[in-house]
């Protein structure tokens, strides 16, 4: 594990130096003034926002219901289909971006992160229960796109058992399993696929 952390600290220097503009981010979330819908504490890593909370929910809640049937499913994963919204379409939709973006959740993403967040993309998933085994995403995993990342998921229908929930294990129960399971961030072998392994370190 430490050596994949030491990667991924390597990664985060090369990219400061790559673009050392986008460390202006830092001075950036300094300036924020906007009370936060939520605060994200660093050994926990997940949190709810009340329902409500945030301006701008129904609209984009009523946008990706609007959206949803240009969704497809990917081979790989039956149990899912997805779509990854252009530029195009959030200009066309704006809705979605001014949730994703709505200085409540930058607020606290920042407080998070250290620094102003940059949005990488907004994605509609429709998840669907199937008979199939577990498989791909549906296993245990660490996302590894950076030191530090953060995810906001906003429901535009209820979960239940035909949908099924996206699950998270919380920041310090995160750190002592893959220690247990001398996890590799990335690659083959970042899902975890063998269930009586994963649950004997949550023990």
């Amino acid at each position: 594990m430490d050596g994949d952390v030491d990667r991924r600290r390597a990664y985060a220097s090369w990219l400061q130096r790559r673009r050392p503009g986008w460390f202006n981010r830092v001075q950036a979330f300094e300036a924020l003034e906007t009370e936060s819908a939520f605060d994200l504490v660093t050994d926990d890593g997940e949190t709810k926002a009340a329902l409500g909370a945030v301006s701008g929910e129904m609209e984009a809640v009523e946008t990706i219901n609007c959206l949803k049937a240009r969704t497809v499913i990917d081979p790989k994963k039956p149990f899912l289909s997805t779509m990854m919204l252009s530029p195009g379409d959030l200009r066309d939709n704006p809705a979605l971006l001014d949730f994703g973006i709505c200085p409540e959740f930058i607020v606290g993403i920042a407080r998070y992160m250290g620094c102003l967040p940059i949005l990488l993309y907004v994605e509609i998933w429709i998840s669907t229960a199937t008979n199939d085994d577990i498989a791909s995403s549906q296993f245990v995993h660490c996302d590894a796109d950076d030191q530090r990342i953060s995810s906001l998921f906003l429901y535009a229908s209820d979960v239940d058992e035909k949908s099924r929930p996206v699950t998270a294990i919380r920041g310090a129960a995160s750190a002592r399993i893959c220690a247990g399971l001398k996890y590799r961030y990335g690659g083959k072998g970042y899902r975890v696929a063998d269930a009586d392994r994963f649950m004997d370190t949550c023990s």
